[in-house]
């Protein structure tokens, strides 16, 4: 998901909730709030080549959790595995770890983009 890491909204940052509780507030309130698992930073190289169209963020697991207001969350995203071999390259870049790229916009909304329909019969 991508989210804003702090109250003033300039931090956007991408993560994995891991679990949703209610988190007791100010006297008898509970606030909505979301355990998140944080993806690192965006690669700056990758991400200076591709015109700042491709976001790719090393996974860290469990090694950066943070609580987050449910309010926080922008939008949910899919962080899929990046290839790291270029196509046509003998060698792949050398990236150490578990890294992600960001997937914006996937939904239902996305099956017209196909050629006809067929009859349901």
């Amino acid at each position: 998901m991508q989210f804003y890491l702090d109250a003033d909204g300039k931090k956007i940052r991408f993560g994995e909730v891991q679990f949703y509780f209610l988190k007791k507030g100010e006297g008898d309130t509970s606030v909505p709030t979301a355990l998140v698992s944080l993806y690192g930073e965006p690669h700056v190289g990758l991400l200076e080549k591709s015109f700042g169209t491709l976001h790719a963020c090393k996974y860290r697991g469990l090694d950066d959790l943070v609580m987050i207001p449910v309010s926080y969350i922008i939008s949910v995203v899919s962080m899929q595995p990046l290839p790291l071999k270029e196509p046509g390259k003998e060698e792949p870049e050398l990236l150490e770890g578990d890294w992600r790229f960001v997937i914006e916009k996937l939904g239902l909304d996305d099956i017209g983009v196909g050629g006809s329909v067929e009859p349901l019969e």
